[in-house]
């Protein structure tokens, strides 16, 4: 059939087959614009979950480090211990510069490096126990942190799946777009001849 100079009956055949394909690109267009929609509802949810996520994954992690500093002041040789090794030294010389000003037979300086003594921490049994609990609450937040980033994979993962898809749907609904365009175009000529 030729493009012009047809017959009335090529015509409406030609026509009648541009509108049978526009009719069916048209359907499949809708059909795929309630994919897109429902994707890009389906990609909202997500989105707020991932973020909600990945708040959730910055409070662990700051707890955690909180955690280590305070772990990090209590364990032996750390910051606590320093300063009680500091304290029982000046006890120590401020005993010691007592017993040297002080000059009786008989009479004793009082012994202030042993009154005035600061256990350190793994002495302090308080002080270790809660060293001891603060290690297992870190422990606890690093299990709850590693699930919730087991979760975030997941969720990211989902977002880039949905994200493909939706880029696919997008890539369909243009070349249908073209389809209808064409059938149109088609028809359009048609017409003038039926």
């Amino acid at each position: 059939m030729k493009w012009s100079n047809c017959t009335q009956a090529e015509a409406q055949e030609a026509y009648d087959y541009a509108k049978s394909r526009y009719k069916g690109a048209a359907e499949e267009y809708l059909y795929n614009k309630k994919k897109i929609d429902s994707c890009y509802s389906a990609y909202s949810g997500m989105a707020s979950r991932t973020e909600e996520t990945r708040s959730e994954k910055l409070s662990f992690e700051r707890r955690i480090a909180e955690m280590e500093d305070i772990i990090r002041l209590l364990s032996d040789g750390g910051m606590v211990d320093s300063a009680v090794e500091e304290a029982n030294n000046a006890a120590k010389a401020a005993e010691d510069a007592l017993a040297q000003s002080i000059v009786c037979s008989g009479v004793n300086s009082p012994p202030l490096s042993s009154i005035f003594r600061c256990p350190t921490v793994s002495e302090n049994s308080y002080s270790l126990t809660a060293l001891n609990e603060l290690k297992k609450e870190k422990a606890r937040l690093e299990q709850a942190l590693a699930e919730v980033n087991a979760k975030l994979n997941a969720l990211e993962l989902e977002v880039q799946q949905l994200t493909s898809q939706i880029n696919s749907l997008a890539a369909e609904q243009s070349r249908l777009s073209r389809q209808m365009n064409a059938c149109s175009f088609e028809m359009n000529h048609y017409k003038k001849y039926t």
